[in-house]
């Protein structure tokens, strides 16, 4: 019986000669320094730690005003007052954005007492006055009338 020579042939990439297959004679090329380990993917950061630590905080807080009811009405209080600030605020841009003169704050079921609006630009009631974005003039709108003019109403 006659063996069979088995001929390879190699791509140039996979020869002896390439770095991938060469023997690594120096124990400082074989050293591999590991950066991340298994673990080290589920590290947070200092700044996500502190933000994590302060919403916890502020759960904490809740439920404490939550178990006081005093404490609580009086949260619920500053909150109230937060928000009507801020929808105060709300309205007098948008009154600012659109020209007009006229500001009511609040809604009719908050206020116990009815109160007179004030206009300060001495329109008939129904009327409101807008400024025209592509001329800038002034116009006067009647919605219950469904009537749109540029001169002011009397």
């Amino acid at each position: 019986m006659m063996a069979a020579a088995l001929v390879c042939v190699l791509p140039a990439f996979l020869l002896p000669s390439s770095p991938a297959l060469r023997p690594l004679n120096d124990h400082a090329a074989r050293r591999v320094t590991v950066n991340a380990g298994l673990f080290d993917l589920f590290k947070e950061s200092e700044e996500k730690k502190a933000a994590k630590e302060a919403e916890w905080r502020a759960i904490q807080e809740k439920a404490r005003l939550r178990r006081d009811p005093q404490a609580f009405a009086k949260y619920e209080e500053e909150v109230l007052a937060r928000r009507l600030e801020q929808h105060k605020k709300r309205k007098e841009e948008e009154a600012f954005h659109l020209g007009a003169n006229d500001i009511v704050i609040g809604s009719e079921e908050e206020s116990t007492t009815p109160s007179p609006k004030v206009k300060l630009d001495g329109l008939p009631d129904g009327w409101k006055s807008a400024v025209d974005a592509t001329t800038g003039n002034t116009y006067y709108f009647n919605k219950e009338r469904g009537v749109t003019q540029w001169e002011k109403p009397k």
